[in-house]
């Protein structure tokens, strides 16, 4: 083989140039993976950050109103047995 010949050069210009495209390549779809999988993890953090907060919240919003909700159903229950034994069923 020549390797004074132009087309041996050209030739292993061509295998260096795909060889580092190729290489090229992997690296781009294993940054561009591994930015994906970092969006997905913050995105995943961010809804359990969420839905704690969200609860918490709730509790402390509705937690007034359980008090309230006791002493209506204590106030209806009542109501109801005075309301039964007017009636004359008790």
């Amino acid at each position: 083989m020549d390797y004074t010949s132009h087309t041996f050069f050209t030739e292993n210009k061509r295998r260096m140039f795909y060889t580092w495209l190729g290489a090229a390549r992997k690296v781009r779809h294993k940054r561009v993976t591994l930015q994906e999988r970092e969006y997905e993890m913050e995105k995943i953090r961010l809804e359990n950050a969420w839905d704690k907060w969200r609860g918490r919240f709730q509790e402390e919003k509705l937690l007034p109103l359980v008090g309230v909700y006791l002493l209506c159903a204590y106030s209806r229950r009542t109501m109801r047995k005075i309301g039964l034994t007017i009636d004359g069923r008790f």
